[in-house]
């Protein structure tokens, strides 16, 4: 559908400026030796706290979404407990 009274230069331009929206399923599968290395560097690291959220997430293949409203919920019911 064309709009009428609109140049098509005009509207070629507007197009072509318009934000694009990239979507699309994220396909790279680790290797086991990368998720071993994160692992590791979780639970001696900084992050040790999240140490058992990533086995989590890892063992029941949660998504990430649902481990972030997850971390969120029990944030709100123990404030320091992630922290």
């Amino acid at each position: 559908m064309k709009p009428e009274g609109y140049p098509d230069a005009w509207l070629d331009l507007f197009r072509k400026n318009l934000p694009k929206m990239k979507v699309g399923v994220d396909l790279w599968i680790p290797e086991p030796e990368d998720v071993v290395e994160s692992l590791w560097r979780l639970k001696m690291g900084a992050g040790g706290r999240f140490y058992a959220l990533y086995n989590i997430i890892l063992d029941m293949e949660f998504y990430m979404l649902h481990c972030a409203r997850f971390t969120l919920y029990m944030h709100s019911l123990h404030p320091g407990l992630l922290m």
